[in-house]
């Protein structure tokens, strides 16, 4: 026996006999098996159906392929197939019904700037009322803005007419580096005062400060530095307080010794470290002298009293004291009698030339 399955149409058909016979088999209820066509079938097959609607052979009825999801206020309408309003509502003129809203809408227009669409009016009108302009603002019905009453005179230059204030003013403010301040009346940073420089020095509208005439490139003195503020030639640090001797030398920017010690004797040179003339040279001493630097010479040690005179040459006291006639000068520089006897007690002298004292006479 062979047997045929035909899967699509759900039938079965065996052969009988040399011939092939459909086997009936169960049908779900509408459809019921047709033996001519061994399936089954809707007892009936309408020719059309209506609206959007496909015949469902299944269910052997006309129906809708596939419901949507219908946005609100609309309903799903199963005789159309479609989403449609619940109802039609009547509308006012000039508005008319929506049938993709179920609602009274304007017909559409395109309003040009910058006038806005009003849905309420369906009429194109100005986005801003009269009553939200501040003065000095009007509201202009052209064009639908706030603006400036007209100018009763044009502006001057640099002056132009700013449109926020209604007033004449500058094109546009900016933020001016220091030292410099913004001014209204020419509408340029400018400097807040103009001083009043020195007679060496001109006023620099580029940086407010008073500049020198000339630049000194190189200043007479090496210790110098040229000031900018004083335009001239000077010390870089303030002048300092100098110990005696020594004196401030505005030249050398520092404590130096006065012109009037520079001059020294002979055989004496000028200290610059002690502000004194010093001896040229330690000259070489004998051994009973000493070098006075005062004098720059070498000079005796030894100190005589006042009847004796220093002989320089052998540094000895002389005796220059002179003894009246009759008497002798001692080694130890005293005036002693002179003695008309000898050793022997023999006068050696005349009675005329002898002198002697209270208690002896001549004989």
């Amino acid at each position: 026996m062979f047997f045929s399955f035909n899967l699509y149409n759900c039938n079965i058909q065996k052969f009988v006999e040399g011939r092939l016979e459909c086997v009936p088999r169960a049908c779900t209820p509408p459809t019921t098996f047709n033996f001519a066509s061994c399936q089954c079938q809707c007892p009936s097959h309408p020719a059309t159906c209506p609206g959007r609607q496909v015949y469902d052979i299944w269910r052997c009825r006309c129906e809708c392929p596939q419901p949507t999801h219908c946005p609100w206020p609309m309903q799903y309408d199963n005789d159309e197939c479609s989403c449609r309003c619940p109802k039609i509502l009547k509308c006012s003129s000039p508005k008319a019904f929506n049938t993709e809203t179920c609602q009274c809408d304007c017909p559409r227009k395109v309003c040009t700037a910058p006038y806005t669409f009003n849905p309420s009016t369906c009429q194109c009108q100005c986005p801003k009322a009269a009553d939200q302009c501040h003065s000095p603002h009007q509201f202009d019905k052209q064009s639908c803005q706030c603006k400036c009453p007209p100018p009763q005179k044009p502006c001057t230059s640099p002056y132009v007419f700013n449109t926020n204030t209604c007033k004449c003013g500058c094109p546009k403010t900016k933020a001016c580096r220091f030292p410099f301040i913004w001014n209204p009346s020419t509408c340029h940073c400018e400097c807040p005062k103009q001083v009043t420089c020195k007679d060496n020095q001109i006023f620099n509208h580029a940086t407010c400060q008073c500049q020198c005439r000339k630049k000194i490139i190189r200043c007479p003195s090496p210790f110098h530095h040229f000031n900018p503020s004083t335009c001239q030639c000077g010390c870089q640090v303030p002048p300092t307080i100098c110990k005696f001797p020594f004196e401030y030398d505005p030249y050398r920017c520092d404590c130096a010794c006065p012109p009037s010690t520079r001059k020294c004797k002979m055989g004496f040179q000028f200290n610059e470290k002690t502000c004194r003339c010093d001896c040229a040279k330690d000259p070489w001493c004998k051994e009973h002298e000493v070098f006075d630097k005062d004098r720059c010479a070498c000079l005796c040690k030894k100190m005589c009293p006042a009847i004796y005179t220093l002989d320089h040459e052998n540094c000895k006291c002389v005796c220059n004291k002179v003894c009246p006639s009759g008497y002798k000068k001692t080694d130890d520089c005293q005036c002693v009698p002179l003695t008309c006897k000898n050793a022997a007690g023999v006068n050696e002298c005349a009675q005329a030339r002898c002198q002697l004292d209270n208690t002896k006479s001549c004989s």
